[in-house]
Parts: C-alpha cells; structure tokens; sequence
C-alpha cells in the first residue's frame, strides 16, 4: 500500500511539472501573439489611416493558466501574469 502511494504520489509530481511547463508555454505564446497583433495593428493603421475595422478587432478569449494551486491571468497587455485565488 506505501508503495502505491509513493508511486501515485510521484506520478501527480510528473503530471504538476508538465502542465506547470504548459502553462508557462501557453502564457509566453500568448504575450507574444498579442505583441505581434500590435505590431501589424500598427501597420494596418499605418498603411490605412481611414480603415478602422481592421484595427479594432478583438484579440479573442483571455487565457487562464493554473500554476500549481494557483491561477495565473495575463495582464491586460503586458504579456505579464497575474495570480489570482
């Protein structure tokens, strides 16, 4: 029975590391898809200063990435987290 729970035990830690590292993936690909859609905002607004529907998009759902026992948001705009109960 100890052995189970050890094994069990180890097994939850393996799990926890990789969706903490998939968490941590997912946030930096967020950051760095809101920091490119800036980039070519600008560009279209640029290139096309009457034609707003292509600069007032919305960037689509807010994703959420749990970190351990805790939630993790990204700030709005900075690519950042911010952890929430």
């Amino acid at each position: 029975m100890r052995a189970q729970m050890t094994r069990a035990r180890d097994q939850a830690r393996d799990l926890q590391g990789r969706l903490d590292a998939l968490a941590t993936v997912a946030a930096n690909l967020y950051a760095e898809n809101v920091a490119l859609r800036r980039r070519l905002r600008g560009r279209i607004s640029a290139a096309a200063p009457g034609d707003t529907d292509a600069t007032e998009q919305p960037l689509g759902p807010t994703p959420i990435a749990v970190l351990g026992n805790r939630v993790a948001a990204p700030l709005s705009g900075t690519g950042r987290l911010r952890e929430q109960e």
